[in-house]
C-alpha cells in the first residue's frame, strides 16, 4: 500500500529534472520506472485488500494509519474514512490500557507476537474473538505495527463444541467401562450362580439316589418284620400241639411286630420334625435314676459287648428339665447302634457337666467310622452300609432324627470315631431349659382352669379359625371371652371395659398391628396383662413384643400346655 500524493511529488521532481538538456537521456527510463511502481503499488493493493483477514497499521499511540477492505467487513465500518477515525484501543474490547501498551512494548522491540483478542466493533458495541497476528515495521518513515486479524469465532466454536464431544466420549466410555465392569460382575455371579445350580443339581441327583435307596431299604426293612409276622402266624395252627413251638412263634411274632412298630415310629418323628409338629413335654428329671433305668434295660438285652454305665454319686440330687421320652428315644437310638455295631469288647454311656450343658455319651469299640462319613451319617437316609450287601440293618434315620430332638431342645450331636477302633457320641442338653420358647409349661406350677373362673379375656385375631381354636381351648375356664379383629379395636375396647384381666394379643393384624396396639394399652393400663400370640417365631420378634410391653409370649402354632402356662403366669 502507497501514498499517491509522495507519487506524484516525485514525478514533478523528475519532470523538473527534464528541463536540464543534459538529464534528457534518463527520461524516458525514469516514466518506465515509475510506471513500473505503480503497477507494483496497485498489485499490492490489489492483494491487500482481497485478503479476508483484517489489516490494521497503527502506531505506537494506538493511531490507525491504514486498513484493508477485510478490516472494514470484519469490523463492520462503512469506509476506510470513518475506520481511521478511531484508535486501536477503540478496537479492543474490555483492555485495560496497560495491557495493550505492554503488548505494543512487545512488538516494537522486535519480537512478533501472536495472541488471542477479545476485538470490538465501535459503530455496535459487538464483539468477536480473534486472532491477531503483530510485528513491527516502518510506514512513512516512522515505526509501526502492522496488525493481521482474523475472526476466530467459529473456529473457537468448533473447538468447544470437539471439547464437548470429547467429553461426551469420555463419558461415553467411563460409562462403557462401567457396563463391562457389571458384565465382569454378572459373568462371575451367573458363573457363581452356575456352579450353585451345579450343587444343587448334584445335590439333587444325590437325593434322588438316596431316596431310591432308601425307599428300597425301607421296602426291605417293613417286608422283613411282615414276613415274619405273617409266617409264623400261619404256622401257629399247625404248633397248637406243641406248647414249646407256640411260644416260639408267639416271641418271633412279638419280635417282628416291636421292630415294624419301630420303624413306623421313626417315620412318623421325622415327618413331624419336618413339618414342624414335633410336641415337647419337658418335666424334671433326675438324670442318675434315668441313667440306672437305661443300664438295667440294656443289661437284660442279648449283647456281646460289656455295658458299662459311668454316672457320679454326687450327683444323685441333679436334675434337669427336659422331655424324658424323647431323651429316651436318643439314647435308644444311640446304644442300640452301639449294640449292632460293636462284636466285642465294651460300650459305655454316661455324662459330665460342663458349661451349663449336661454332656450325654456313648462309646463303643465297634467298627468304627471313616473320616469321611462322620457328618452324612446324620442326614436323612444316609448309612454308611448301603447297597445289596449291606452287612447291617437299618433304615438310616435314627441319627437324624436323634440331631433334630436335640436341636429342637437346645443342644447338638457330634461323633469322634477312629475306623476299626470303636466310635464316641457326644450330645448336650441345657441344664436350663427354655420352657418359653419350646411351647411348653413349667412342670412345678400346675395350672387349673378354674382360675379363669369369671375373667375377662380379649382375643385380638384377625383369623377367625385361630379365635376358634382358642375359644374352645378355653371353653371349660367359663371365663367371659371378648373377640376383635384388628389392634385398633383392641385399644377402643380396653378403653370401654377397662376391667379386662387378660389379652391375648395377635402380632399381625390389620388397621393396627398388636405391638402398636399394646405400646398404647400399656402406656394407660399397665396393670392388664398382655400376652404375645404370633406366627413370627423368630428371636429378634419375640423381643419386640416385650420392648412393647408384652408380659408373654407365644409362637403359633399354638399349644394348649403352653397356652395355660403363659396365662398361669401372667395371672400369677
Amino acid at each position: 500500500m502507497g501514498d499517491l500524493q509522495d507519487r506524484d511529488s516525485l514525478r514533478d521532481k523528475i519532470i523538473g529534472l527534464g528541463e536540464n538538456s543534459a538529464r534528457k537521456s534518463y527520461y524516458p527510463e525514469l516514466q518506465k520506472k515509475i510506471k513500473e511502481l505503480e503497477e507494483r503499488e496497485q498489485s499490492l493493493y490489489d492483494l491487500i485488500n482481497n485478503i479476508f483477514d483484517a489489516i490494521i497499521i497503527h502506531d505506537e499511540e494506538g493511531t490507525v494509519l491504514a486498513v484493508n477492505e477485510g478490516m472494514l467487513a470484519m469490523y463492520r465500518m462503512p469506509d476506510k474514512e470513518t475506520a481511521l477515525q478511531y484508535t486501536i484501543m477503540d478496537y479492543s474490547f474490555g483492555y485495560e490500557p496497560d495491557v495493550v501498551k505492554e503488548v505494543f512494548k512487545k512488538t516494537l522491540g522486535g519480537k512478533p507476537q501472536i495472541f488471542e483478542w477479545r476485538a470490538r466493533r465501535p459503530l455496535d458495541n459487538s464483539s468477536f474473538e480473534s486472532e491477531v497476528s503483530a510485528r513491527t515495521a516502518t510506514w512513512q518513515g516512522k515505526k509501526v505495527i502492522i496488525a493481521t486479524v482474523r475472526d476466530i469465532t467459529e473456529r473457537l466454536q468448533t473447538q468447544l463444541k470437539l471439547i464437548e464431544r470429547e467429553q461426551q466420549l469420555e463419558c461415553q466410555n467411563e460409562e462403557l467401562i462401567s457396563l463391562n465392569e457389571e458384565l465382569a460382575e454378572q459373568n462371575v455371579r451367573i458363573e457363581q450362580f452356575n456352579e450353585q445350580l451345579k450343587i444343587a443339581n448334584n445335590k439333587a441327583v444325590e437325593s434322588d439316589r438316596l431316596k431310591t435307596a432308601f425307599l428300597a431299604n425301607m421296602s426291605h426293612e417293613i417286608r422283613t418284620p411282615l414276613n415274619g409276622i405273617l409266617g409264623f402266624t400261619s404256622l401257629l395252627p399247625e404248633a397248637r400241639n406243641s406248647d414249646e413251638a407256640f411260644e416260639k412263634y408267639i416271641s418271633i411274632i412279638q419280635t417282628c411286630s416291636n421292630q415294624l412298630l419301630t420303624l413306623i415310629d421313626d417315620i412318623i418323628d421325622l415327618s413331624k420334625i419336618e413339618a414342624g409338629m414335633m410336641n415337647f413335654n419337658p418335666q424334671l428329671l433326675n438324670i442318675n435314676n434315668f441313667m440306672q433305668q437305661l443300664c438295667a434295660y440294656y443289661k437284660s438285652t442279648p449283647s456281646k459287648a460289656e455295658l458299662i454305665c459311668d454316672i457320679e454319686s454326687r450327683n444323685d440330687e441333679l436334675t434337669i428339665f427336659v422331655d424324658q421320652e424323647r431323651l429316651r428315644q436318643v439314647f435308644n437310638n444311640l446304644l442300640n447302634n452301639a449294640i449292632k455295631f460293636t462284636s466285642s469288647g465294651k460300650i459305655t454311656f454316661g455324662y459330665h457337666i460342663k458349661n451349663q450343658e449336661v454332656e450325654f455319651y456313648v462309646s463303643d469299640t465297634g467298627i468304627g467310622i471313616a473320616p469321611e462319613n462322620t457328618e452324612i451319617i446324620f442326614e436323612h437316609f444316609r448309612q454308611v452300609d448301603v447297597g445289596f450287601t449291606k452287612k447291617y440293618r437299618g433304615t438310616g434315620l435314627g441319627l437324624a432324627i436323634c440331631k433334630a430332638l436335640l436341636e429342637l431342645m437346645g443342644g447338638r450331636i457330634w461323633v469322634e470315631s477312629v475306623l476299626d477302633k470303636g466310635s464316641t457320641f457326644y450330645f448336650t442338653v441345657p441344664l436350663s431349659f427354655e420352657k418359653e420358647d419350646a411351647n411348653v409349661p413349667e412342670a412345678n406350677k400346675a395350672f387349673s382352669v378354674e382360675a379363669l373362673k369369671g375373667k375377662t379375656i380379649l382375643v385380638a385375631e384377625d383369623e377367625e379359625f385361630n379365635y376358634m381354636f382358642i375359644n374352645e381351648l378355653l371353653s371349660k375356664a367359663d371365663a367371659k371371652l371378648i373377640h376383635v379383629l384388628d389392634g385398633a379395636k383392641a385399644v377402643e375396647t380396653v378403653k370401654q371395659n377397662p376391667s379386662i384381666d387378660l389379652i391375648l394379643m395377635d402380632i399381625k393384624m390389620p388397621v393396627m398391628n398388636g405391638i402398636d396396639a399394646t405400646r398404647i394399652i400399656k402406656k394407660t393400663y399397665p396393670q392388664i396383662p398382655v400376652i404375645a400370640v404370633t406366627a413370627y417365631a423368630m428371636a429378634d420378634d419375640k423381643e419386640k413384643a416385650l420392648e412393647a410391653g408384652c408380659d408373654g409370649y407365644l409362637a403359633k402354632p399354638i399349644n394348649k400346655a403352653a397356652l395355660f402356662a403363659a396365662i398361669n403366669q401372667c395371672i400369677k
